[in-house]
């Protein structure tokens, strides 16, 4: 849904965009009112005060550990061996995102 929201121009309308991860598929059209520019500075500015905040004050196993759950149940990521790819919530979507032999081996359990 995003990547359509941002490929739109303004007054842009597009969809229908097909959302099955509720019970039943979910069905969104999205049209772009305005673009708002980005608030704040970039990452470059900030990058030397990240860096002193985290030799300062290193973050703990058990914030890392917390934030990588919340990220887990916002972003779905399946690991798969050294690499980590986006999977979509979707079985069939699922099965293309992964190589020939993980789909096969999923599709005989």
């Amino acid at each position: 849904m995003a990547k359509l929201a941002f490929e739109l121009p303004v007054g842009g309308l597009g969809g229908p965009v097909v959302d099955t991860r509720a019970a039943r598929p979910i069905y969104h059209v999205i049209k772009v009112l305005e673009r708002v520019p980005p608030k704040g500075d970039t990452f470059a500015p900030l990058a030397d005060a990240i860096r002193k905040g985290l030799r300062e004050r290193p973050i703990e196993r058990f914030e890392f550990e917390a934030y990588m759950r919340k990220m887990e149940r916002v972003y779905p990521v399946e690991i798969l061996g050294r690499s980590a790819r986006m999977v979509l919530s979707a079985p069939a979507a699922r099965a293309e995102s992964l190589p020939a032999r993980d789909a096969e081996s999923r599709k005989s359990r």
